[in-house]
């Protein structure tokens, strides 16, 4: 078990606050550091992941990039470190998906009607049939760059496909 603790972190020692740090988690207090080794584990851990020591539980607790980490599986400084950064970039493409996905949900949610005056001009200038394959059963006006890409309700950003080809097009620029 390889694990991330986003709970953790240093205080000081309140026994002796001038001597030193605490590792605190929820109400589990351990991992004692001088303030004189103190300042050098924190710059060498943004390069590479330290151990901090054992647990209670005998759980291996790790700093790197100032996030803590705990494992019972023997892990090496490199594997740690690699672990810790595959964990990142993880968390970070979540954050973009999120963020993309609301962007989208926004759009969607304040997507107006395409006015009828511009769906007769379209269905006027693509005589009524799908501008792909030629059909006139089941057609669909198609946003040629999508509303979720900035596209709009012009009719020069209009066309009629019917169904099949709309939904082989799916949400693609063209």
């Amino acid at each position: 078990m390889f694990r991330r603790q986003p709970n953790a972190s240093w205080q000081r020692d309140a026994r002796r606050p001038k001597k030193g740090w605490i590792l605190v988690t929820g109400n589990h207090k351990f991992f004692r550091i001088e303030d004189s080794a103190f300042t050098d584990f924190a710059r060498q851990q943004m390069q590479r992941a330290l151990p901090i020591g054992y647990d209670p539980k005998g759980l291996r607790w790790w700093m790197y990039r100032d996030e803590f980490f705990a494992e019972d599986e023997q892990l090496t400084s490199e594997d740690v470190t690699a672990l810790a950064e595959t964990d990142a970039r993880k968390r970070n493409r979540r954050v973009e998906q999120a963020h993309a996905l609301r962007h989208v949900e926004t759009v969607t949610r304040s997507r107006t009607a395409i006015p009828v005056e511009v769906r007769q001009a379209v269905w006027q200038r693509d005589r009524g049939r799908c501008v792909v394959c030629g059909s006139q059963a089941d057609l669909q006006f198609d946003h040629i760059i999508p509303v979720t890409m900035g596209g709009g309700n012009s009719g020069r950003n209009l066309q009629l496909l019917c169904g099949s080809c709309n939904r082989r097009k799916g949400a693609t620029l063209g």
